[in-house]
């Protein structure tokens, strides 16, 4: 093997971890796939040997010909809008596992129909072998839904020339309360083709009594009662199932055979009931092998549940909790040394829009992965149904936690591991004097560097200091302290006096060298927000010493202790009976502390209102306090509305106008200058970008919260919350008439593009949240929204786009003559919750449904009606989002000459 030149970087360690457990798998693979070939082999030859021809001759020879069941498949592909890019994926590998299932059978179905194939399941499957799924056998691919079997296409279905009966059409679904008992030749079966975990219930359903169509569920809870898990299978599941059971008639057998061990948590399994031959995919199998591992990390071999103490770091699970305990056991083998002065990090993205961050550092000899774990749950067995781990009830908050240097550590006999710093002596008493605890100053001011440069990375991202929490475990509490709270002196190069952060959290720390510390306090420091967690059993970092830390920075450096979570100063609390680890209190409590000092911010102000917006290489134009030139076609009264308002210029000639819309609290200058916007505007060179500032108006729905200031900038009131639409709205005077007005402000910037040059057909109005709201009324609205009269018809776009938006009204609009012919992009995350991925979906559905406007997922990108597209993602603007606007951009808004 040729070895690397010495100037390649090396792998992180987590890189390299990623590596070798690659090559496991495909090791394993290897010989999983040797020992099947022998096996093969093996039955050949016994075979032979006792005079039985080989299965494949003879079928060949007609002993083991197939016996089609003449019933049919259809496998309902229109749901394309309603899931991730990852699911799509998904959902066309398990296509593929259908038709090898029915291509192998020895009693497969007649044919195989695939209905609704548009969409990015068809590009998938385009992209995969060349097409290669138009020469599979027996099958049949619709552009148009299920429905062409009893509506108007009777020779795709067998070539006879009949009409397949609608009553012979059975949709299979899991929310039925019909048993499907037994399967009948010339029946057809629909199989919603989706991949969605579950998310959408009675889909299918609904689906089936729109159609006038029978359904029914497969009777697993009549034959299989342990399946404690959700019955919820994948499409090629459900098929093989169904295959089964024409082989064998019976249900019982054919669920053993095809549903996965794993459902049945171990409760049941037998070599008689489930063969050995059964083979599942083989990431559900790497998904079981990580379960399992998981389980005999956090499981102990002895004792019962009840003998476990509830603290989430004593479960023998978190390596954070025998951080130092199981120092004189850990060898140098452990930890192999890192080759990079670069610290890896684990980190746990926010679902949300990102407006925060948390910095957590763990204790000596761990990982941040560890952490990682812990906090995101993955370790719990406590969390009741339906309670939220840490990271969903932050969504807005990223979590970073970074790997520690390798260096020696006096304590653990010079052996080098992970550490922040020097220790000479484990366990830390409270007898001992404080600057004897280590003397690597050298190393502690190198890792306080490290944790100064990730601030800055987040800094530089658009979060500024007062969003950003420091955080650690032990040998990482002791280390934030000194990165919080301490100054120049603290720093090898970056200067500390003036970066005062949200917040610090220490868990099971102390305060590192005293008398430095002291010397180094930043000027700042008392008023920072600390939160201080101790375990009265601790140890190892004994309890008393975490007191005399407190005590020290009271009396000697002035700062307050007291019992309010979240103000200035040291919030101590004191954990009963808690070990040198963790428990779910404390992470209740810092849970509690970081809502308070970097809550939620995405409707009460966009989180872009918050940043730094020095961005020397996209500096747009700044039109402040400025009218938009309107005399040509609207009156006085609209030509003197204020309208502030920035702009991105096209870098090529302009030949076609953006209008984009902010959500509620944010404004034009802070939305034009994320990163997604920006991106995507580079992209499309002939497109001119407008940001307008929705007026200041008074939020009903946050009058006397004091974490909200009633008066905020947007395009329409929010009369409750959580956001849900109303009928009664629509009779609210005030309500109505703030949504005019706004509707009044994009037309005149509509009007003063047109009388620039370009026409209305290169305009694009478009939105984000409430700012997707009022596009959607503006763009497709008639003119009871106007005061003009010649604008009766409404406008006619090029285009309008909805993103994480609804339709705030309903029954009082009516859409413009040019609303069937105007392409709509709708784009909406699943996780959302300020803006509910049901609301949006209703919102889109009564457009389609009651106001005649086509909607569901994409046939061609930037066709007329509605696109509706759901991504991963929660109030924010996914990456795979960003890439389908710029597709539908390009398509209304082509780029011309």
């Amino acid at each position: 093997m040729e070895l690397p030149e010495e100037h390649s970087q090396p792998l992180s360690k987590k890189a390299q971890k990623r590596a070798a457990k690659a090559a496991r798998l495909q090791e394993q693979k290897s010989e999983r796939r040797a020992r099947e070939k022998e096996a093969k082999k093996r039955k050949r030859r016994e075979r032979a040997q006792a005079g039985d021809a080989d299965p494949r001759k003879r079928r060949k020879m007609g002993g083991q010909d197939q016996i089609p069941f003449a019933a049919q498949v259809v496998i309902d592909l229109g749901f394309d809008h309603m899931m991730t890019d990852k699911e799509v994926t998904s959902l066309t590998s398990q296509l593929a596992y259908t038709y090898s299932a029915n291509r192998r059978s020895l009693t497969p179905f007649t044919s195989l129909i695939f209905t609704s194939l548009n969409g990015r399941t068809k590009s998938r499957l385009d992209a995969i072998n060349d097409a290669g799924y138009r020469r599979w056998t027996n099958t049949k691919w619709w552009e148009e839904g299920y429905d062409q079997i009893w509506v108007c296409n009777p020779d795709s279905l067998g070539g006879d020339g009949s009409e397949a009966r609608r009553a012979s059409v059975v949709y299979l679904t899991a929310d039925s309360e019909e048993e499907l008992m037994e399967l009948k030749e010339g029946e057809i079966y629909v199989i919603g083709g989706i991949c969605d975990h579950n998310r959408y219930k009675n889909l299918c359903l609904e689906k089936a009594q729109t159609s006038s169509i029978r359904h029914a569920r497969l009777p697993i809870g009549r034959y299989i009662a342990s399946l404690t898990t959700r019955k919820v299978l994948t499409v090629n599941q459900v098929f093989e199932i169904l295959l089964k059971w024409v082989e064998t008639r019976d249900w019982e057998q054919a669920f053993w055979s095809v549903i996965p061990k794993r459902k049945f948590q171990g409760k049941v399994a037998s070599s008689e009931a489930i063969p050995d031959g059964e083979l599942l995919e083989e990431e559900e199998c790497q998904d079981d092998q990580d379960d399992i591992d998981r389980a005999q990390e956090v499981v102990p071999s002895e004792g019962s549940e009840e003998d476990l103490p509830l603290p989430l770091a004593s479960m023998l699970c978190s390596r954070g909790v025998h951080s130092f305990i199981s120092l004189v056991v850990r060898t140098l083998s452990t930890y192999p040394s890192r080759y990079s002065h670069q610290m890896s990090s684990a980190v746990i993205q926010p679902t949300a829009a990102h407006t925060a961050t948390v910095i957590f550092a763990h204790g000596l000899g761990d990982e941040g992965e560890s952490w990682r774990g812990v906090i995101s749950g993955e370790y719990e067995n406590y969390r009741k149904p339906g309670e939220l781990t840490i990271p969903a009830s932050l969504p807005h908050v990223k979590w970073v936690f970074p790997d520690a240097p390798q260096q020696k550590v006096t304590a653990n006999f010079g052996a080098r591991m992970p550490s922040w710093f020097d220790l000479f002596d484990i366990p830390l008493q409270p007898g001992q004097n404080l600057d004897k605890v280590f003397e690597d100053d050298e190393s502690m001011r190198n890792s306080v560097q490290i944790i100064d440069d990730l601030i800055e990375a987040e800094v530089k991202a658009g979060i500024p200091e007062s969003r950003i929490v420091v955080g650690g475990f032990s040998q990482g509490g002791a280390l934030s302290l000194a990165t919080g709270l301490g100054g120049n002196g603290w720093r090898t190069k970056s200067t500390g006096d003036e970066r005062k952060l949200a917040g610090i959290t220490v868990l099971s720390g102390w305060m590192p060298l005293k008398d430095k510390f002291q010397s180094r306090i930043a000027p700042y420091a008392k008023s920072v927000p600390v939160f201080w967690g101790h375990g009265t059993a601790d140890a190892v970092v004994y309890y008393k010493l975490a007191q005399m830390s407190v005590e020290f920075l009271q009396q000697q450096l002035g700062i307050s202790v007291h019992d309010q979570v979240g103000a200035p100063g040291i919030n101590f609390l004191s954990y009963e009976w808690m070990a040198h680890a963790s428990c779910k209190q404390e992470m209740n409590d810092l849970a509690a502390f970081l809502e308070s000092v970097i809550p939620k911010v995405w409707l009460n102000g966009s989180h872009r209102s918050m940043h730094a917006h020095s961005h020397p290489t996209w500096p747009p134009s700044l039109c402040l306090d400025s009218r938009v030139p309107s005399s040509k076609t609207f009156p006085l009264e609209m030509a003197s509305l204020p309208l502030t308002f920035v702009t991105i210029s096209p870098k090529a000639k302009h030949t076609a106008t953006v209008i984009f819309a902010h959500g509620l609290g944010d404004n034009g200058l802070d939305f034009s200058n994320n990163k997604e916007i920006r991106t995507l505007a580079s992209q499309l060179p002939h497109i001119k970008w407008i940001f307008p500032s929705a007026p200041e108006r008074t939020i009903t729905a946050w009058k006397g919260d004091p974490r909200r200031q009633s008066l905020s900038r947007g395009w329409l009131d929010y009369l409750r919350e959580p956001l849900v639409y109303s009928k009664e709205y629509e009779e609210i005077p005030e309500y109505v008439d703030g949504i005019m007005q706004s509707v009044k402000q994009l037309d005149a910037f509509i009007q003063s593009e047109i009388d620039s040059g370009i026409p209305e057909g290169r305009i694009v109005l478009g939105g984000f949240s409430q700012g997707g709201a009022i596009s959607l009324i503006t763009g497709l609205g008639r003119s009871q929204w106007r005061s003009v009269t010649d604008m009766k018809d409404g406008w006619k776009l090029g285009g309008v786009v909805c993103l994480g938006g609804w339709l705030p009204i309903r029954e009082k609009l009516h859409l413009s003559t040019h609303s069937s012919a105007t392409p709509v992009f709708w784009g909406h995350g699943v996780q959302d919750e300020a803006v509910t991925w049901q609301l949006s979906w209703e919102s889109a559905k009564f457009l389609g449904d009651k106001l005649g406007v086509r909607y569901g997922q994409y046939t061609k990108m930037g066709e007329p009606g509605v696109s509706f597209m759901s991504y991963g993602v929660a109030h924010w603007m996914a990456e795979s989002e960003m890439e389908d606007l710029r597709l539908f951009l390009k398509k209304a808004l082509p780029l011309e000459g």
